[in-house]
């Protein structure tokens, strides 16, 4: 993962509330993020208010600079060929649309080429939804040709649309042909799919949720994407709007109703780049909030399970070892109709490494769900062909063991695997997976540069309890993981993973790991915490949402909002509450059992004695306000590592260990107590590790750091040049200073 300094990734900006009624750009320009198509001298609709917030209906004023009538529609459909097109020539009046009738929520599950979905039973919501006012203008020429059509989004904050002045909204504007027609629609099945079923081909058997389906909505490819116009809304002002193209994302629930997108911009609609930081709190490694994008992931979460993603990456997110995307809530208007809640994410690719960890796009190799995603075809096969070949060799071997360390980065693939068995996780682990590696020269001071595989974790959807009444009928908590992983072990990379477990090293160190997690990462408190989180912030977006897509069952929408919040609040949350209140116990057994350990869970307890913090294994525990406790195996090593606080030095390990190592290994054959000790010392100038003598160990512990092999006690000691950021140049002048004591 990305190593920052923050809460929660997904602390959901459902932002703060605005008091301006009329809205403004936030640092982006009509001309930076939306460039018009057409030629130069083009006459364009001009709009008297922008895309917006209003407190009142208003209105709205249209003009042109020239010749040409302007024609528009009012309900997103098309102004140059649109039924509803209207000639302008007196102000548009602009507000809440919700009670006229539903033009887009109408496509359901009715066996024809406009179907959304196949074989789930989905009816089309028997209530009007929730609409803006979507005004798209364009001008005709005396000669008869159109302009290109220029696209406004209006919310009326006098009504129910009030409620989603606080949320981040996208609107999402597009020619309805793009999306529901059956030869071109993206979401719909399609004639495609009704040629086959009426052909000697088709096969009834066939599930709808595989992934090969050629109904539109499984279609892939720059083929399948279409041009649309993207407003995002932050407080209720845009913060982005340009042209971008649109695709179905995801793999089986491309058959859900409420269906997923990937956004791309490029050039060719406008901005090749989202010039906006639409993620607070995603960070980059060294520490610099992201403020560009080239494309982002609309998660649909109209099933409950689909938002256990957000949760349990939550969860794990800043795991310096575990790749994970970022992500916020949001709430998506189609062609100005409520389209319900949902996920804006990263989206994986070469960009999401470049902007992420500092490698050159140009330069990323990645493989996902074992198919080739980012770089040269031979990349991927050189990943696959190494985890077959050497899943097949004797890894206790030393030599053997050594060159998977140097092709892959041990401590991600640890990672990976230990959040995904923890979680639970069912439709994993050769697939939801990717691994990616940089091609090219290593960067100083980038240990992720360095040409090793590392493992991205996503799609956490099936985890933490979900769908286990369904597959072996035992509760969550108690499902064993590694059974589940077991029956994977001759695809790879889990072959791979399998075989390592064999070697003592690779073995306690994930156990370490593992132990790791249940103790710190993966607790009951963190997950509780979570759960009130997201109580607050999501029951309400996602109860809309269900009555907006499931809603068909019965009652009416105001008495079916309220069994949605109690349901997901009652059922969901508190079921993920049991699940980790109780995880423990099953899984380190299971853990145990799988990875040949003989030993007993036994307590480690640590303490500190002045200013400074224990790191044990891959964990920092807080031991500010007294004594932390965990349990790890007896017959596994644990590595307990001081790291004093500024101006401090460590002066020794007491208690049932006595050490003046700085980095100590444990084996807990019994109970331990364990105290770092940390003193004062009078500051010795360029002292970077802190051992109160300035001479080559300082060099030398630069050098580590500088390689990404090492950290610095007191890095402000070695900042030399006072610019708070410690490269070369430091190193250059940390020399000199000792060559001239």
């Amino acid at each position: 993962m990305k190593s920052r300094n923050r809460l929660f990734a997904i602390a959901l900006a459902v932002v703060v509330s605005s008091a301006a009624i009329l809205p403004s750009y936030l640092d982006v320009t009509y001309e930076d993020n939306f460039k018009i198509h057409a030629a130069e001298q083009e006459s364009l609709p001009v709009f008297s208010s922008e895309s917006g917030f209003y407190g009142a209906d208003f209105a709205l004023t249209l003009s042109v600079a020239g010749d040409g009538d302007i024609y528009y529609t009012t309900d997103g459909t098309d102004p140059c060929d649109s039924e509803t097109s209207q000639l302008y020539s007196v102000p548009v009046t602009v507000k809440d649309r919700t009670n006229e009738p539903n033009l887009y929520s109408k496509y359901e599950e009715n066996g024809t080429a406009q179907s959304v979905s196949r074989g789930i039973g989905y009816k089309k919501p028997t209530f009007n939804v929730d609409k803006a006012t979507v005004v798209r203008a364009v001008v005709k020429n005396a000669d008869g040709t159109y302009g290109s059509t220029v696209n406004h989004t209006y919310f009326i904050k006098s009504g129910k649309l009030s409620q989603y002045k606080n949320m981040t909204v996208v609107s999402l504007v597009t020619n309805p042909d793009n999306l529901f027609d059956p030869d071109k629609g993206i979401y719909v099945t399609g004639n495609q799919y009704i040629d086959w079923q009426n052909s000697s081909s088709y096969n009834p058997e066939k599930s709808v949720w595989d992934t090969d389906n050629i109904s539109n909505y499984f279609s892939r490819g720059r083929e399948w994407e279409r041009e649309a116009d993207i407003t995002i809304f932050e407080s209720g002002s845009v913060a982005v709007k340009q042209g971008m193209g649109i695709r179905i994302k995801g793999a089986s629930t491309r058959n859900s109703a409420q269906k997923s997108f990937n956004l791309y911009a490029r050039s060719e609609y406008g901005a090749s780049k989202i010039k906006n930081p639409l993620l607070p709190g995603n960070y980059s490694i060294d520490g610099k909030l992201i403020e560009k994008y080239d494309s982002i992931s609309l998660r649909s979460v109209g099933d409950e399970v689909r938002l256990r993603d957000s949760f349990a990456q939550g969860l794990v997110h800043d795991r310096e070892n575990l790749t994970t995307e970022d992500m916020k809530p949001c709430v998506v208007f189609l062609n100005g109709e409520y389209w319900g809640m949902y996920e804006m994410a990263e989206k994986l690719s070469d960009y999401f490494i470049e902007s992420n960890y500092g490698i050159d796009k140009k330069d990323v190799a990645m493989l996902k769900n074992g198919e080739q995603e980012e770089g040269a075809q031979e990349e991927s096969d050189n990943f696959l062909n190494f985890a077959y070949s050497y899943a097949q060799k004797n890894l206790t071997d030393d030599t053997n063991y050594k060159k998977v360390c140097d092709f892959i980065d041990i401590d991600s693939m640890i990672e990976h695997y230990a959040a995904g068995l923890y979680l639970g996780t069912f439709d994993w682990p050769n697939y939801n997976y990717a691994v990616w590696r940089n091609t090219g020269e290593a960067i100083d001071g980038n240990k992720y540069s360095d040409g090793k595989w590392r493992f991205i974790s996503f799609d956490y959807d099936y985890t933490m309890g979900a769908t286990y009444g369904s597959f072996g009928g035992v509760e969550g908590y108690q499902y064993d993981s590694f059974l589940h992983m077991d029956k994977s072990k001759k695809g790879a990379p889990t072959c791979l993973f399998v075989k390592l477990l064999k070697n003592e090293d690779f073995r306690n160190r994930f156990a370490a790991v593992y132990c790791d997690y249940a103790n710190e990462v993966l607790t009951e408190k963190k997950a509780n915490n979570m759960a009130d989180h997201y109580a607050t912030n999501y029951s309400d977006m996602l109860a809309s949402t269900q009555l907006r897509w499931w809603g068909f069952f019965g009652g009416t929408p105001d008495g079916l909002i309220p069994y949605y919040k109690r349901t997901y609040q009652n059922e969901t949350l508190n079921g993920i509450r049991t699940f980790f209140s109780k995880r423990a116990e099953y899984t380190l057994n299971d853990m145990k059992e799988y990875t040949g350990l003989q030993g007993t869970l036994q307590t480690v307890s640590l303490k500190a004695d002045g200013n400074g913090k224990i790191q044990i294994n891959s964990i920092v525990p807080d031991i500010s306000q007294g004594k932390w406790t965990g349990k790890y195996y007896s017959d596994c090593p644990v590595t307990l590592t001081a790291i004093p606080d500024d101006c401090k030095i460590f002066t020794g390990w007491s208690g049932d260990v006595n050490s003046s190592s700085m980095t100590i290994t444990v084996t807990p054959e019994q109970a331990v107590n364990i105290q770092a000790n940390f003193s004062y010392s009078a500051a010795v100038e360029y002292d970077v590790n802190t051992d109160g003598i300035f001479n080559c160990e300082d060099i030398i512990m630069m050098q580590k750091f500088l390689l990404g092999a090492g950290e610095l006690n007191d890095w402000k000691a070695g900042d030399m040049d006072g610019n708070d950021n410690i490269n070369i140049v430091d190193l250059c002048l940390i020399k000199e200073a000792l060559l001239n004591l």
